[in-house]
C-alpha cells in the first residue's frame, strides 16, 4: 500500500507525513475502521478543527502577538 521506510502523504499535497502501518496496524489489533476526512470537508472532522482553532487561538496568536 505504501513505503513504510519513509511514510505515506498519499492524496495529502503538503500534508503531515505519518508512518503508514502504524495506524493500520492500530486499527487492526483494535477492531477499527479508519477513514480519511475529504478535503475541503472540514465538518467531517470537527473536533480536531475545534482544537486546532483553539489552540492557534490560545497558544500560538499569544506568543506571535508577544513579540509586536
Amino acid at each position: 500500500m505504501c513505503d513504510t521506510r519513509i511514510g505515506c502523504d498519499k492524496d495529502r499535497p503538503r500534508g503531515l507525513i505519518l508512518p503508514c502501518r502504524t495506524p493500520e496496524q492500530w486499527a487492526y489489533h483494535n477492531s477499527a475502521e479508519l477513514r480519511i476526512t475529504q478535503l475541503g470537508k472540514l465538518t467531517q472532522n470537527k473536533f480536531i478543527e475545534s482544537f486546532n482553532s483553539h489552540f492557534r487561538d490560545k497558544c500560538l496568536n499569544s506568543m506571535i502577538l508577544k513579540d509586536l
